[in-house]
């Protein structure tokens, strides 16, 4: 057991479902009393407020892209005062986009088994690990909100597809990744009726050729450097932390474009064609439907949503 170490573990995630006793067991040697468990219902609770009272050096994270959201949420809320630990993200989710792109791979019990053998030999500051700010939300009137990926129009309603679908099935990682991103396709080729390829209409101001209110059918923005299966839909090349893409409805040369636009290729795609993307400080934007941090939906309430990149937080990677 290393004394500093907290580890928060989400048992309804969807790589831990089947492995809770084995991950368990291992956690508690690594933390003992600095392990605590948390679900989907519990997840707003007080287990996360009491392991950052410990004060760790430390806070691992087991779960997938949302319980990440909600820790980020805890650790960068006003009028914090502890010092902010250094992060493991354990990929224990469905798609699990920031743990893989921060570089964690494999299952929860390898990644936790490799983090128990290099705590028995290093300490604390010496783990291998990367600096990385996350995106900054807020709302008029709402608390503020901290994750990796922003989404708008097809996005938000991928996230319901999921909610509704995927997860029925139990499949995680790549097969359930590969599955979202056909779907995605098939509705931006017209397949199905059910409404996910639908206009959504913002108005969006802080990229370079975007302006005014127009029907879009994806806004995305991230500091991840890749999304699910690799994708890196964005081809900015401004020195700016927040990569952000707005597709238009109804994109000129949309089949031929998408292989450009998932590779984060699209130099040669027009703003003026329904294409922008652009690496941003900053980004403001008046939405008329829900979006999506992290795979959580959250309602605009007619306010505009303004997102900028956090203080830079320590990712440890075993």
């Amino acid at each position: 057991m290393r004394s500093g170490v907290a580890i928060l573990c989400n048992t309804e995630s969807g790589r831990v479902r089947g492995r809770r006793a084995g991950i368990r067991e291992l956690c508690r040697s690594i933390a003992g009393e600095g392990y605590a468990e948390v679900t989907g219902a519990t997840i707003g609770g007080a287990a996360i407020p009491d392991l950052l009272a410990r004060r760790p050096a430390l806070l691992v994270v087991i779960g997938g892209d949302g319980t990440l959201h909600a820790v980020l949420g805890h650790l960068l809320a006003p009028g914090r005062g502890a010092p902010l630990p250094a992060l493991v993200a354990v990929p224990g989710g469905t798609t699990n986009m920031s743990a893989l792109d921060l570089g964690v791979r494999g299952r929860p019990l390898e990644v936790l088994e490799r983090l128990r053998a290099r705590l028995a030999q290093q300490d604390i500051a010496t783990l291998p690990a990367r600096e990385r700010s996350v995106l900054a939300v807020t709302r008029a009137g709402a608390a503020p909100l901290h994750g990796m990926f922003f989404g708008a129009g097809i996005i938000t309603r991928g996230v319901h597809y999921v909610t509704s679908r995927l997860r029925s099935t139990r499949l995680t990682g790549e097969t359930a990744s590969g599955l979202l991103l056909v779907r995605f396709l098939g509705a931006l080729l017209g397949a199905g009726d059910d409404g996910l390829a639908r206009p959504t209409y913002a108005n969006i101001e802080g990229m370079k050729g975007v302006q005014g209110r127009q029907p879009y059918l994806a806004i995305m923005a991230s500091v991840l450097d890749r999304l699910l299966l690799g994708a890196r839909p964005y081809w900015g090349t401004e020195p700016a932390p927040i990569h952000a893409t707005a597709i238009r409805t109804r994109p000129t040369r949309m089949l031929r474009s998408i292989p450009s636009v998932l590779r984060g290729r699209g130099e040669r795609l027009r703003v003026e064609d329904g294409y922008a993307s652009a690496n941003v400080a900053s980004l403001s934007l008046t939405l008329e439907e829900p979006f999506v941090i992290d795979g959580e939906t959250y309602e605009t309430g007619g306010a505009s949503v303004s997102l900028a990149a956090s203080e830079p937080l320590r990712f440890v990677c075993p």
